[in-house]
């Protein structure tokens, strides 16, 4: 069976993040599959997702690392390269097993949406999960 469903979040300008990981398992809920896979794709190309410790001071690391690219820099993209590049170094997709109608993560984990364009967006998440 397939089940897929659209959410969308709004995000902050910049670099940002927002745990998505309730509005995904929302989602598992609300289908009848409780073993297969969940897929989270977030569209667009200056953004991504990560699946990593839900923690506020990593969130800040991550944040550290991404800023490294510099928004000052010279880049050959003239619009915003520096956020093009920002969301390569995450994924536009994430695929997590399903078991018993739950995310197979660990306790701490969690998908964070993470926002790299220059203006507020509102990201449209698709979750399409598979299984029976």
């Amino acid at each position: 069976m397939l089940f897929r469903e659209l959410f969308e979040i709004e995000t902050r300008r910049g670099i940002s993040c927002t745990n998505i990981t309730a509005n995904v398992q929302n989602i598992l809920d609300s289908c009848r599959i409780k073993e297969g896979l969940c897929n989270v794709y977030v569209l667009g190309s200056k953004a991504g997702i990560t699946v990593s410790e839900n923690n506020m001071m990593l969130n800040q690391d991550f944040k550290k690392l991404f800023e490294m690219i510099d928004e000052k820099a010279f880049f050959h993209h003239p619009n915003d390269a520096c956020s093009h590049l920002r969301a390569q170094l995450t994924d536009n997709e994430k695929t997590i097993p399903v078991s018993k109608g739950r995310l197979l993560l660990e306790k701490n984990q969690g998908l964070v949406l993470w926002e790299f364009d220059a203006k507020e967006c509102e990201r449209k998440i698709i979750v399409t999960v598979s299984g029976e």
